[in-house]
């Protein structure tokens, strides 16, 4: 990746923060003869993100999205979907900062 636009996109990374949620989700561990080597984390039907514990979604802009995890093995063998979490994000732009608190001229 070129350097310059890396850092771009690392200035970038608290201004996008601002204005997008974070949400935790966590799940129960899946079970594998061999071994679950991971999971796959699905939002609105879509790979997310391939992780191997619980896991942090970020930078989810406001609307509904709803959210899957899958489970695979070192074979390659993935399991169905788990159950569907609906996320709802609302409203995750706080006001702005008041600069200008003086007081007040008497008229």
């Amino acid at each position: 990746m070129n350097r310059l636009l890396l850092i771009l996109m690392l200035m970038m990374l608290p201004l996008l923060a601002s204005c997008q949620a974070e949400v935790p989700i966590e799940w129960e561990a899946s079970t594998d003869n061999v071994g679950v080597e991971g999971y796959n984390v699905w939002i609105n039907d879509e790979l997310y993100e391939t992780v191997v514990d619980t896991f942090t979604i970020l930078y989810l802009e406001v609307g509904d999205f709803v959210c899957q995890v899958s489970a695979f093995d070192a074979a390659g063998n993935e399991s169905d979907r788990s159950n569907t979490l609906l996320l709802k994000i609302t409203d995750i732009i706080k006001p702005s900062k008041i600069d200008t608190l003086r007081e007040r001229e008497p008229n």
